[in-house]
């Protein structure tokens, strides 16, 4: 079973360079996220901007999903990474509401 970590963002008044770097950021957490063993442990990183056009995005303009092996994983990711934690302080004041859904495959 994976571990899926949905992750949106509203950003309301953020220039498409700024917009650029984000991602950019976003997706090296892939590689530069280790565990406290030095090891890589996020699965993969997919993202973009949001599409759908039913009017239900609440704001919420960009998305991404990342994929975890275990429970363990993911938590560290959350409350100790020092990589994830630096992108924390970077995107912070650049959005203006944030939603984080997770969900393991399979489990109802």
């Amino acid at each position: 079973m994976t571990i899926q970590h949905i992750v949106s963002f509203a950003f309301p008044s953020s220039t498409p360079s700024i917009l650029s770097e984000v991602s950019r950021r976003f997706f090296e957490l892939k590689e530069t996220c280790l565990n406290e063993r030095g090891e890589r442990y996020i699965v993969s990183i997919k993202g973009g901007k949001q599409d759908n056009w039913e009017e239900r995005n609440k704001g919420l303009t960009h998305v991404y999903l990342l994929e975890f092996k275990t429970h363990e994983d993911r938590k560290y990711y959350i409350e100790k990474d020092p990589v994830h934690n630096e992108f924390k302080i970077f995107v912070g004041p650049l959005v203006s509401d944030a939603l984080v859904l997770d969900f393991t495959e399979n489990v109802w």
